[in-house]
């Protein structure tokens, strides 16, 4: 996006990479529901502890089956962790935004959605 508003400085470079980090992992988040219905799974299984099932997961988005209230909990552990990765990115990206000369400043708002979508779920 950058490039397209003729601007190539590596340190705004750097505040899109923060940006775009953020937007896909927010994104990630907010295709979920949709994704586990297709048998994906979008939250890394890293964030969840080595016994949890990401079939029974998968099962629950169809309503197969029912999560358990630990296992419900493991789930939303993972959506914070992934959530406070996802916003910690967005808040980098917005702290440096001066980085950016004024011609890109439109690159960044792709990320209003983003903050606005953590903002809720963070609700």
């Amino acid at each position: 996006s950058l490039e397209c508003c003729d601007v190539r400085d590596d340190a705004a470079d750097e505040v899109a990479n923060f940006a775009g980090t953020g937007i896909g992992l927010t994104t990630a988040l907010r295709g979920t529901p949709i994704r586990l219905a297709n048998g994906e799974v979008p939250i890394p299984l890293e964030l969840f502890p080595p016994e949890f099932s990401s079939t029974k997961l998968m099962t629950s988005a169809y309503g197969e089956e029912t999560l358990t209230d630990e296992e419900a909990k493991f789930v939303r552990q993972a959506v914070e962790t992934m959530a406070a990765t996802a916003g910690s990115y967005l808040t980098e990206a917005r702290e440096r935004q001066s980085q950016i000369p004024a011609a890109g400043k439109t690159a960044l708002l792709p990320m209003i959605p983003p903050v606005q979508f953590l903002s809720r779920l963070e609700k």
